[in-house]
């Protein structure tokens, strides 16, 4: 074993590589998901792009504001087709082909000519169109609309396939063919498909990883394996899992934590065993050490290394050596990170789950799942905000309290109330809450557009309320009067007694909102009782006057709506 190559070991164990996973390509409409070494990313739906997890090389491409993201974050206003998480690095192709990287460049990765070790948002690589893209640990492999294949990053193994261990900057052709549909990356080797079905391997090959039956360590050129067809490829960190076009699951490479499915039979598989009978199988993926597949039915099943939860089958075994179903649920896709797993159920929610130390699993939280926890609506199925009024139509000057109700899945957030487009104010929407409301005053005489909008979270999307007519009516007229209690006309020197004032209302009104005032008068001097803010009562009763002075009083009541 040359000195090269014991270096490069010394790399996989001590930083561990997770490779790419699956390489299906999806359409502008499909949501799409990825996990990297210890970050996650997904294309929804609509074309927006997300990322959540460890951000310490950039890989979220946010431009570095957070050195965590608990909950995926979008990536700017642009629309995407497909993603791909690397180990520190991120790819994605946007709908008009072009392609973007960022996060770590340390080997040329991103393909950029090395502008910078480190890159925080999405930069463009050249000018060409791209169809799919594949990221390794440390070397990236593309497919342009052409057909053509084409590679960069690190090279001391032969993983690029230009017939070199040259490291290169920026995108070389991988041969002259132009019939490449889709590839794969693991840690010091590739894989490719080809349209007619062929399926070829290159790069380092000590555990078998090139499926040649190892009769060589190193191959620097796309060599076929075999000569079936083939449907689909995946690389794990140092093992392959692959579809062939009959809907039977094949796998290659190392095998010490049952990673291939194979009921453990050896530790190093040299060439495509198949795995089971079953010939229903639609998508797999490798993750380092542990694969999750779907069958025709929707069915997930998952095998390998388990420490961390990463099969999702809340299992005390830390190794898996056959497959095994994983819940009841239907899935559409699946995507095996390091030591964690994303998946989209067949109902479009996204679900996350395994190890969780730099937030991975995008669920506000670092704590590992050994379960599928739901993190967001990748497939949005819409949220619905309405809203209501407690006193419709209302006086001026009466408090008027607003509810909005939000019907979605388990919403927290804020809600903005408006009138038309003055904020009137915003309430919190909290965990296991679907209401919020806000109460004011301060609404003029007349008719008023009342919305509530939602801010959207993780699981549910921004939506706004329909407006509601909220009508204020004038306060009328309104007449105050004081009565004394415990005397009459003529008050006793020394004695207390209560004044009480009450409020005759006309008009619009049936009950007095606003504030009064109780006063006395001596002669050419006066001093304010008591002030009460009123709302919707008649009467106020007020302290006790005490009568202390031989005076004449001029007693009265001042009403303010």
């Amino acid at each position: 074993m040359n000195s090269r190559r014991q270096i490069g070991r010394v790399i996989a164990f001590v930083i561990f590589f997770i490779a790419v996973f699956c390489i299906n390509s999806y359409a502008a409409t499909s949501a799409s998901i990825s996990a990297g070494g210890y970050h996650s990313t997904g294309v929804k739906s609509d074309g927006t792009l997300w990322t959540w997890g460890y951000n310490g090389y950039g890989e979220i491409g946010d431009n570095y504001t957070e050195y965590y993201a608990i909950f995926p974050k979008q990536i700017g206003t642009s629309t995407w087709t497909s993603v791909k998480a690397g180990y520190y690095q991120t790819f994605g192709i946007r709908s008009d082909g072009t392609l973007w990287a960022w996060g770590y460049n340390g080997y040329g990765q991103l393909g950029d000519n090395y502008t910078a070790s480190y890159v925080y948002a999405p930069e463009q690589i050249g000018t060409s169109t791209w169809s799919q893209v594949a990221s390794g640990d440390y070397h990236t492999l593309a497919i342009r609309s052409d057909g053509t294949l084409w590679a960069w990053g690190y090279n001391g193994y032969g993983q690029l396939g230009d017939g070199t261990y040259t490291t290169r900057y920026t995108p070389v052709q991988v041969g002259t063919d132009n019939k490449w549909v889709s590839v794969a990356a693991g840690y010091e080797f590739s894989l490719g498909l080809k349209s007619d079905g062929t399926l070829w391997g290159w790069g380092y090959n000590g555990y078998g990883v090139i499926g040649d039956n190892l009769t060589e360590y190193y191959v620097t050129a796309p060599k076929q394996i075999g000569t079936s067809a083939w449907s689909s490829v995946t690389a794990g960190e140092y093992h392959v899992m692959g579809i062939k076009t009959n809907g039977t699951l094949w796998g290659w490479g190392y095998d010490y934590y049952g990673q291939l499915g194979d009921n453990g039979s050896s530790s190093y598989v040299y060439s495509p065993i198949q795995i089971g009978t079953s010939n229903t199988w639609s998508s797999v993926s490798a993750g380092a050490y542990h694969t999750l597949g779907i069958k025709t039915d929707g069915s997930l099943w998952g095998w390998g290394y388990d420490y961390y939860g990463q099969l999702g089958d809340n299992s005390s075994a830390y190794y898996v050596y056959a497959p095994k179903q994983i819940g009841t649920s239907t899935w559409s896709s699946v995507s095996a990170g390091a030591y964690h797993t994303l998946g989209i159920q067949t109902d479009g929610t996204m679900w996350a789950w395994g190890y969780n130390g730099e937030a991975q699993l995008g669920n506000g939280s670092f704590a590992t799942s050994y379960v599928p926890v739901k993190v967001g609506t990748w497939t949005p199925q819409g949220t619905t905000v309405s809203i209501s009024s407690s006193l419709n139509p209302s006086t001026y000057g009466a408090p008027v309290t607003f509810v909005a109700t939000v019907v979605g899945t388990t919403p927290t957030g804020t809600i903005t109330f408006k009138d038309n487009a003055t904020t009137l104010s915003t309430a919190t929407l909290y965990a296991g809450a679907t209401q919020a409301a806000i109460t004011t005053s301060s609404l003029t005489v007349g008719t008023h557009s009342i919305t509530a909008a939602y801010s959207g979270d993780p699981l549910n999307p921004a939506a706004t309320s329909a407006a509601l007519t909220q009508t204020v009516a004038s306060a009328g007229t309104q007449t105050v009067s004081v009565t004394i209690s415990g005397g009459g006309s003529v008050l006793i020197y020394d004695d207390s007694y209560t004044l009480q004032s009450t409020l005759t209302a006309s008009g619009s009104v049936s009950a007095p909102y606003g504030s009064t005032r109780l006063f006395y008068f001596y002669p050419k001097s006066g001093s304010v009782l008591k002030q009460l803010t009123v709302g919707g009562q008649t009467m106020w009763p007020v302290s006790v006057m005490r009568a202390y002075m031989v005076k004449d009083y001029a007693i009265g009541a001042v009403f303010s709506p």
